[in-house]
């Protein structure tokens, strides 16, 4: 992928974040909304999925950072308050890139879950997942998309994923993983579920794909104004020079 961006983003039950059908995003996007309509938790669900993708050191205590990353939103606030408890949660960010001619190239990926979440329990846990893409999955084509892998769609910790009939090259078929943890993401471990199966890595689509994903999430920077400490800024001592601070999401 080269300069990739963020499509548009869908969530269901997501708090109340309710973007279904998707918004449509480009380089620079301004919400403006009364406090409450979800103009935060739309940045809070991009800092989730960026959390759950970031490895930890708490992991070697066996806390995964999907666990670490639903500890942060709170276990019992992650499903929206008008949603009856258990229920499933959905995102799905599509991200695309632009070409060296500068042209957008649709659906490059889309990655697509599902939370079964528990409000009583304060647990959350992966119930499906999906990372596919095709000419243009949102608009009027035809065509069926293509399936980097498919978790847990017809039984928990079982999954497949595409496979090339000869390396690096299409066509593709689909062969069957299994031992597929429901406490991470699948982008995060399927280099993990690779190394522990038959199939080489670089024989797969998502081999390359997924390690240009998790580099773009990786560079995604947050900021709050609403957590900013006016105090601090107020009877700070002047500097000269040093770098500018940008800030987001200012209410």
């Amino acid at each position: 992928m080269n300069q990739p961006i963020i499509r548009f983003l869908t969530t269901k039950n997501y708090k109340n974040l309710q973007l279904d059908p998707s918004v449509k995003l480009n380089n620079l996007n301004i919400f403006i909304g009364s406090n409450g309509s979800g103009k935060s938790n739309f940045i809070s669900c991009l800092k989730f999925l960026k959390d759950c993708l970031i490895p930890i050191s708490d992991e070697t205590r066996g806390v995964s950072s999907f666990e670490d990353a639903i500890s942060k939103l709170g276990g019992d606030k992650i499903l929206d308050v008008n949603v009856e408890s258990p229920a499933k949660v959905s995102i799905a960010c599509c991200f695309s890139q632009i070409n060296q001619t500068g042209n957008l190239q649709k659906d490059s990926a889309i990655l697509d879950f599902q939370l079964y979440t528990d409000r009583q329990k304060v647990r959350a846990s992966i119930s499906e997942e999906y990372l596919y893409g095709g000419e243009d999955l949102q608009g009027t084509s035809t065509k069926p998309p293509f399936y980097y892998y498919k978790l847990h769609n017809r039984e928990l910790r079982q999954g497949v994923l595409s496979v090339y009939n000869f390396p690096g090259q299409e066509p593709t078929h689909f062969e069957t993983l299994d031992n597929i943890p429901t406490s991470s993401l699948g982008l995060l471990t399927i280099t993990t579920l690779l190394e522990n199966s038959q199939l080489p890595p670089e024989n797969t689509p998502v081999y390359k794909i997924r390690r240009e994903l998790i580099k773009f999430i990786f560079q995604w920077q947050f900021y709050n104004a609403n957590n900013m400490n006016l105090n601090l800024i107020r009877t700070a001592e002047p500097k000269i020079g040093g770098s500018d601070i940008a800030i987001a999401n200012h209410s």
